[in-house]
């Protein structure tokens, strides 16, 4: 949720994860994206959800591995956006990813990405071409999944061995004196 959140306000809107709208049927989204301006609406709720792939045996996903994914987004929309539609100011999305580091709901990412390629170019003071504005908007679009794909590599990291990750990144190691390897080293034995 947190790189959501940067990548929202690198792409200059403000968010929020704290106090977010709640729906008719007391359901909240886990972030609010304020000023969006997206599909005639106002603000955008963003909901996250991370599925596993394989399921039992493991042969759940093989033949439509996408599968797993439209059916989370299903059920966050048929939960959520019929409850939010009292409100005529809010927008909603559901944004699952996977374990294996699938994205679904990736228009999002595409519209911060073209909103981060046209403040870079308006920061310069220059009027891009058509190759040069998409190849910038690939940029930070590819900068923005990798972002996102790392972080929920991270998460699933956490669920996996919540005890041995934490353990790993909190642990400081152990450094060899550096008076001990220059000490030892004797060019004699090199011949």
């Amino acid at each position: 949720m947190q790189a959501v959140e940067r990548i929202c306000n690198d792409a200059g809107f403000a968010t929020r994860r704290q106090h977010v709208l709640t729906s008719e049927g007391s359901r909240r989204a886990d972030l609010e994206i304020r000023n969006i301006r997206l599909a005639d609406k106002v603000d955008l709720l963003v909901d996250v959800t991370i599925r596993h792939d394989f399921i039992g045996a493991g042969r759940s996903g093989l033949n439509n591995p996408d599968h797993i994914l439209e059916s989370a987004a299903a059920d966050k929309i048929r939960n959520y956006r019929d409850a939010y539609t009292v409100n005529r100011q809010v927008a909603f999305l559901p944004a699952c990813m996977s374990t294996s580091g699938r994205i679904h709901g990736l228009r999002l990412l595409f519209f911060l990405s073209n909103k981060q390629a046209d403040d870079y170019f308006a920061a310069l003071c220059y009027e891009a071409h058509k190759e040069e504005f998409c190849h910038r908007r690939g940029v930070f679009f590819y900068r923005n999944r990798c972002t996102i794909g790392l972080a929920c590599a991270q998460a699933v990291a956490l669920r996996g061995a919540p005890t041995t990750a934490r353990r790993h990144v909190s642990a400081t190691r152990r450094r060899s004196p550096p008076h001990l390897a220059a000490d030892n080293f004797r060019w004699a034995d090199l011949t």
